[in-house]
């Protein structure tokens, strides 16, 4: 006989649904006198069917008819709409409650008004009806003897339409999922990562890199949740591999294997100022090309699913045509060997974890927490669990954070009895796994918050406050008894989640919180299972067919719903709609029971007015519309605990009758002035916007009638506060969830009332982060130095500051900024330590013990910075970043710093400070990363620089207008990758670059008194990009034949070069990118004719001079052009005719081109029929005339434009 896969699953989604349910009918008979009776019957007839409920998830052993199990399916869903009928009666209740308080009637129940008593009444005994008659059904049904039995794998139910035109937003948190995955326990792969990368690290061994192209594949192969992703990323951040590839770009592909999705996603990890996509092949080649030509990359492409021949082909041709280096490598992963075939990879099998390996893992996680003479008693036990786990790392993850909580040997042995184990896996053969680890949840509670993460497509990325606000909004956390508030039980349910890596961190805050988290796709294939039918992801391009048993519905970019082919009685009874980028319909003019309803980003003028009736709607997202204004409606709804309004650019107010939304728990928006009052009615609010002290607007002392404010607070016009007494008010020593606080002042004019208010505002002391902007006191008040946890401060505009704050002992400070005080003269032995303060002073100390980043910025008057005078003392031992930018007068620095890894100084007179630093050798051991411009008064960088900086990276070296001498021992620096010289106009010459093997970017250039080329030059084997222009005493670069992998060249204002080519620079196979011109000496223009003959030239730069007026005429033979850029030619007008000769040209852009008025003509640009896009930077006449109806518009309406404007 049939046997049921859905009546499991059924069963499994109704169980922490009913259990919820219970808990809430309990808390309402307590309340609701009225209809104590009636409710209480209600109460124990849920009670009943939960019984049943639970027996028919535990009678899995029987097998049953096809009959019997349909009838029971048929029941269970009749059951979940009574759980979610009750749920719609209970939140009505809590409206009408609440609008009774704010209309402020005499305190006569609504329910005792007739017309809705006896409605409630009616509704009510309605259900017990049915609740009734599912009891007698559910007599029958316990009396068959075959309940239920599956031999099936437990099957997706969620109703999950997928398409090429998958949300945008998701596919971005898709990659950030995957590219961030946790590396930090990996087990038993060190020879598999040895393995993958020298395939990577050295491709001529194998047979797969063949000479007719530069794509060489690695694939790694295995089953899901055996550890690919993790591995790839372990091969990722290999040093091996960021030592032999100059990018490195991770791409998550999935099961839609879509062309542009990967172009676009490869172009924003190259480039992080690009950020919108693309729908054009051609653009997203050309612009990657920009980035990638000529470099040796790595492109990962994670989680690949399709084999079709065409489709690689397709994508292998754009990679090609982005011109990588031949040394470029693709590391695919894959579940399914024909992927690995059809890529040509060679292929790297990932076994599962050996016996051993598994153990090893499982007691990692297991046993993180107890001392280890304890793993004797359940060793026994916990390997057998282990052996059923196959080697499946994310199973015995899972398993072992489940089995962490459970420290008694026999709920171990139930979990190694449990009959899931025997049920019929599929291919990844770990889903039994995850279902005991989701039996096993804490509570229904946090099952039914676990199963809601179906509505979400697969690879989204969870932003964790969302995500809390969602589960409360539709009544999936639990009521504390003790008081504890919904969002830290919310929290703890996360955690639990993240212990049995049902989530994993994608991404945390500057305080080190994890904001966003992922879950792994069988993961997620878990929750869509014990989901039942409540789910519907619709994305763009499907047609809906009536589901029935739809609760929560989600649209991605779907602009075609019909409302008439859906039940009337599903869309009332949606419980969450979510609408992304797309249109909900006739949807909102039938929904009555939301409770969660997100309209982000649709282009809404208006709120739509169908959302007034929505009773029962607790989270209410408008974010990124441009609505002017929030109609009064929005007051009304009295359950609302969240309104996202950021991005709403347009509103400017709102109605002050949001202070009648008692319930509101956080409030999303950026407006500067709330009305008077409202911020202090709203007791429950914990997520506050921006406030704006201002009279006639917020007071201070409202603040203060709210005691649960969390997160971030920024509060602004503090000039407005009158007294330490009005300052007090507000109570933020009273409030330890603030995490983050902004104090501002827009001016500084009272000094003395200033220090008395940044008294009164004293937080508590748990402050992880404080801003202190436009602070107008003379010092700082003392409960500044005693903040116990603080690990960010952050000190700006304190103009009348003559000291710093005593800071030193802070033991969790990691970032201090200190900017724009301008009448600081001297940081003193205060900064460390102050014995009027501090009650204990060791007499060995260890002054900012957790500090990395230090940015002393703007420090006008600043002459010295002094260490502490005595003592046995540490200082600084963890710093790792220092920046002194526009202390134009400091002379005097501290010179320990034993981990500094980046220094800049910048705008700073003297070369004291810099000297100070560098001649201790401990402080440059660790030196990555030196960054000197506009230093006036060094002369030379000392010799000792070169021998301790082993470890530098970067060298860069501006605007030193006195430096004269470089050290001679520059080669000593052998892991340095970019060496930039420029106006340095006293330069004579560069020492040897012999041995700078590591070297991939030179930059010299506008170096008046250079003379030569630095010698060693042709040695720089790995050099990819070469700048060396602007040096009028320098005519030739030498013969650079050697240096295959130069790709990028610049011989700007070389005369020689031109007019006499060297035969080298035919011969160098990469070169594809060449930058000419500023040939000032020259009265004519040189013939350019020679450029044809570099036959892997593709780009050409062209700089101006006061004789050029035209664009050489030579330059229309050289058809295989496809980039053209023209730059500082003041005297052009126009672009010639010929032009449209160049019939490989696909990008053009002329940069500070002032007078340049006009394209080439119409004719001519019709045969630029490759040509797609169009940059203009600071050319003022030509960005006008390609306006819309400008006069050269029509020529290029087609093509993609860009105008840059220019920033002074």
């Amino acid at each position: 006989m049939a046997e049921s896969a859905v009546l499991p699953l059924l069963a499994e989604a109704a169980k922490p649904m009913i259990g919820v349910l219970v808990s809430r009918v309990t808390a309402e008979i307590q309340l609701c006198r009225d209809f104590n009776r009636d409710l209480s019957e209600l109460q124990r007839k849920i009670q009943i069917i939960s019984s049943t409920v639970l027996n028919m998830t535990s009678a899995t052993n029987t097998r049953s008819s096809s009959s019997s199990s349909n009838t029971m399916e048929l029941w269970v869903r009749d059951v979940v709409n009574i759980v979610h009928n009750v749920e719609d009666l209970l939140d009505v209740l809590a409206y009408e409650k609440q609008r009774q308080v704010v209309m402020k009637r005499t305190f006569l129940w609504p329910l005792k008004q007739v017309y809705f008593r006896r409605k409630i009444s009616r509704w009510i005994k309605r259900i017990n009806t049915i609740t009734g008659e599912a009891l007698i059904e559910a007599q029958t049904i316990i009396q068959l003897k075959d309940l239920v039995h599956s031999t099936s794998p437990l099957p997706t139910a969620t109703n999950f339409i997928t398409n090429e035109g998958a949300a945008a937003a998701a596919e971005n948190r898709l990659q950030q999922l995957r590219r961030y995955v946790d590396i930090s326990l990996i087990v038993g792969r060190d020879s598999d990562v040895d393995s993958v990368v020298d395939k990577l690290c050295n491709p001529s061994k194998d047979c797969y890199n063949t000479s007719n192209n530069c794509l060489s594949v690695v694939a790694v192969v295995g089953i899901g949740g055996i550890g690919k992703t993790v591995l790839a990323k372990k091969v990722f951040e290999d040093k091996r591999v960021t030592t032999k590839f100059t990018q490195r770009i991770w791409v998550v592909v999935s099961e839609n294997f879509n062309l542009m999705k990967i172009l676009n996603n490869m172009l924003e990890s190259v480039d992080m100022n690009h950020s919108v996509t693309t729908s054009s092949r051609e653009v997203a080649e050309r612009k990657l090309k920009e980035n990638l030509d000529g470099t040796r990359y790595l492109l990962v492409l994670d989680d690949v699913w399709n084999s079709h021949q065409g489709t690689w082909d397709v994508l292998k041709s754009s990679l090609e045509s982005i011109g990588g280096s031949q040394e470029s490598m693709i590391l695919v992963t894959t579940r399914d060997n024909a992927v690995a075939q059809t890529v040509h990879a060679f292929v790297h099998p990932l076994p599962e974890l050996t016996e051993d390996d598994s153990w090893y893992l499982f007691k990692e996680v297991a046993f993180a927490k107890i001392s280890r003479e304890y793993i004797s008693i359940f060793e026994t036990t916990g390997k057998k669990i282990v052996q059923k786990c196959k080697g499946v790392p994310l199973a015995i993850k899972t398993i072992g954070g489940m089995l962490e909580k459970k420290l008694h040997l026999h709920l171990w042995e139930k979990i190694e009895r449990s009959e899931i184990w025997d049920l019929s896996q599929d291919d990844t053969g770990i889903l039994p796994s995850l279902m005991l680890s989701y039996k096993n949840l804490s509570s229904p509670f946090l099952q039914k918050c676990f199963s809601s993460s179906a509505i979400l497509p697969k690879g989204y990325c969870i932003l964790k406050d969302g995500m809390i606000g969602k589960w409360m909004a539709l009544g999936l956390v639990q009521q504390s008894e003790n008081g504890d508030l919904m969002e830290d039980i919310a929290q703890e349910y996360i955690d639990e989640l993240l212990s049995i890596s049902f989530l994993h961190e994608v991404q945390r805050d500057v305080l080190g919180e994890i904001v966003w988290y992922g879950m792994h796709d069988l993961v997620h294939d878990l929750a869509r299972s014990v989901s039942g039918h409540e789910f519907l992801n619709l994305q763009a391009g499907n047609h809906v067919t009536t589901i029935s048993d739809v609760r929560h519905l989600a649209i991605h970019k779907h602009k075609e719903l019909k409302i008439d082919c859906w039940d009337k009685t599903v869309v009332e009874n949606l419980r969450a709609l979510h609408v992304y980028k797309g249109s909900p319909g006739g949807l909102l003019k039938h929904v009555k029971y939301l409770r969660v309803l997100d309209l982000c980003d649709m282009g809404l003028e208006e709120v739509p007015e169908s959302v007034a009736g929505l009773k029962c709607l607790k989270s209410l997202s408008l974010a990124a519309n441009p609505i002017k204004v929030l109609p009064e409606f929005v007051t009304e709804l009295y359950n609302l605990q969240s309104l996202n309004l950021l991005k709403c650019d347009l509103l400017k107010e709102v109605p002050g009758g949001l202070s009648n939304l008692v319930n509101l728990r956080h409030l999303m928006i950026k407006i500067l002035n709330l009305p008077a009052g409202m911020i202090g009615q709203l007791r429950c609010l914990q997520t506050l916007p921006p406030l704006w002290v201002n009279e006639g607007g917020f007071q201070i002392s409202e603040l203060g009638d709210l005691p649960h404010v969390s997160g971030s607070l920024a509060i602004h016009g503090l000039e407005h506060i009158n007294s330490k007494q009005d300052a007090e008010s507000a109570s933020l020593s009273e409030k330890s969830r603030v995490k983050k606080l902004r104090l501002l002042w827009d001016s500084d004019d009272d000094w003395i009332k200033h220090k008395e208010v940044l008294d009164g505002l004293k937080p508590k002391s748990n402050l992880r982060y404080l801003i202190i902007c436009g602070y107008g006191g003379e010092i700082f008040p003392s409960w500044l130095m005693r903040m116990d946890v603080i690990k960010i401060i952050e000190l700006v505009g304190c103009r009348r500051c003559q000291k710093l704050p005593t800071l030193g002992h802070l033991p969790f400070l990691e970032k201090l900024l200190i900017e724009d005080m301008e009448s600081l003269e001297c940081i003193g032995e205060e900064l460390y330590c102050n014995t009027a303060i501090l009650t204990e002073v060791k007499s060995s100390m260890v002054y900012f013990p957790s500090l990395k980043q230090l940015r002393l910025i703007g420090l006008h008057k600043l002459t010295e910075w002094v260490e502490p005078s005595s003592g046995g003392w540490t200082l600084f031992p963890l710093l790792e970043e220092l920046k002194m930018a526009y202390c134009h007068e400091l002379t005097t620095t501290p010179n320990t710093f034993p981990s500094l890894k980046q220094l800049t100084v910048t705008n700073i007179t003297s070369g004291r400070p810099l000297s100070n630093i560098i001649t201790n050798k401990s402080s440059v051991k660790c030196l990555k990363v030196l960054q000197l411009d506009w230093i006036t008064d060094i002369t030379d960088l000392p010799e000792y620089l070169a021998e301790s900086c082993k470890s530098l990276q970067t060298l860069k070296i501006g605007n030193c207008v006195n430096l004269s001498f470089l050290p001679e021992n520059l080669s000593m620096l052998i892991s340095l990758q970019v060496l930039e010289i420029k106006r340095c106009d006293k330069l004579v010459s560069i020492p040897n670059l012999s041995n700078l093997g590591s070297l991939r970017e030179l930059m010299i250039f506008h170096n008046l008194a250079l003379t030569s080329v630095p010698k060693g030059l042709q040695s720089c084997n790995s050099l990819e990009r070469l700048w060396f222009a602007c040096c009028p005493k320098v005519e030739t670069l030498p013969d650079l034949t050697g240096l295959t992998r130069l790709c990028n060249l610049s011989i700007r204002s070389m005369t020689k070069m031109i007019t006499q080519p060297p035969d080298w620079l035919y011969t160098l196979p990469c070169l594809r990118l060449l930058g000419i011109g500023s040939y000032w000496e020259l009265d004519e223009v040189p013939d350019m004719s020679f450029l044809v003959k570099i036959v892997s030239l593709e780009s050409l730069h062209l700089f101006g001079w006061e004789k050029l007026q035209s664009l050489p005429e030579q330059l229309q033979q050289f058809t295989t052009l496809k980039e053209l850029g023209i730059c500082d030619c003041d005297n052009m007008e126009y672009l010639p005719d010929w032009v449209g000769n160049l019939s490989s040209l696909r990008y053009l852009s002329p940069t500070r081109c002032r007078n340049l008025k006009r394209l080439p003509t119409m004719d001519a640009m019709k045969r630029l029929t490759k040509l797609s896009f169009l940059k203009i930077e600071d050319c003022p006449e030509l960005e006008e005339a390609v306006q819309f109806n400008g006069s050269e518009y029509h020529k290029i309406s087609h093509i993609e434009i860009k105008i840059v404007y220019p920033t002074y």
